[in-house]
């Protein structure tokens, strides 16, 4: 057990060298290092001051149907917590709806959360018992930005639209143009009409943005008349589109 104090490794020191702390589960370790800083996509217009806030936690691993059973990463949590405080949990394996919903439980001060793809009971449709504890976490503010990877089946889509409401970010990863254009066509109308809607930003990520992605997001927006006031912004290959 790791017996210095807590959050050591986010000190004065590593900040000022802009280096942060990350932690890693791979299935049977748990790996703490020091990182060169690079930023993400939650962090559209954040402050500089706002290193001290950047420790992740990754949960990476091959075998997903034995992760939770066979090494009990709420072990591997409560040790990360005893060394730092963490506010950025990324899944970069499948998981079911009731596994994220265990582990968000044990990470009540996460921002953002970035998921690779996730496992459901029927794939065209989400049913009230697998969502409702998700949706009551999301409900209570327990993590303002949502980020999707793989959102390739019906019930990806109906946990987004679930979900969109209760967070001010949220960001996807895309394949093509039409993919992007389907997702802000459905994402804001979807939105509109809800004037308890959380949702501010909306981003995606695409290995290759031609010059005209702002035009082209541009004429959808208003050809549909999804928002009124909005700006578009591309920053490398993330592309953010933030209204009031």
């Amino acid at each position: 057990m790791y017996l210095g104090e807590q959050n050591e490794f986010s000190s004065t020191f590593w900040l000022e060298r802009r280096w942060i702390f990350k932690v890693e589960n791979d299935f049977e370790n748990l790996i703490y290092s020091i990182q060169p800083y690079k930023r993400n996509w939650y962090e559209y217009r954040s402050e500089s001051n706002q290193l001290s806030r950047s420790v992740q936690f990754e949960i990476v691993d091959v075998s997903p149907e034995q992760w939770l059973e066979s090494i009990h990463i709420s072990d591997h949590i409560y040790h990360a917590l005893t060394i730092t405080q963490i506010y950025h949990l990324q899944i970069s394996t499948s998981i079911s709806l009731e596994n994220l919903y265990k582990i968000l439980l044990l990470l009540s001060e996460i921002e953002t959360l970035t998921l690779f793809r996730l496992l459901f009971t029927n794939s065209t449709s989400i049913t009230d018992e697998e969502l409702q504890p998700l949706y009551l976490l999301f409900h209570e503010k327990h993590c303002q930005k949502l980020s999707f990877s793989d959102v390739y089946q019906m019930a990806d889509v109906h946990f987004l639209m679930l979900i969109c409401f209760h967070v001010n970010h949220l960001h996807l990863h895309c394949n093509d143009y039409n993919h992007i254009e389907s997702f802000v066509g459905l994402i804001l109308s979807h939105i509109r009409p809800r004037i308890d809607s959380k949702l501010r930003l909306l981003s995606f990520t695409m290995l290759n943005f031609a010059n005209d992605m702002i035009e082209f997001l541009t004429k959808i927006i208003k050809k549909n008349k999804l928002l009124d006031d909005f700006i578009i912004e591309q920053v490398n290959n993330d592309v953010y589109i933030k209204w009031t």
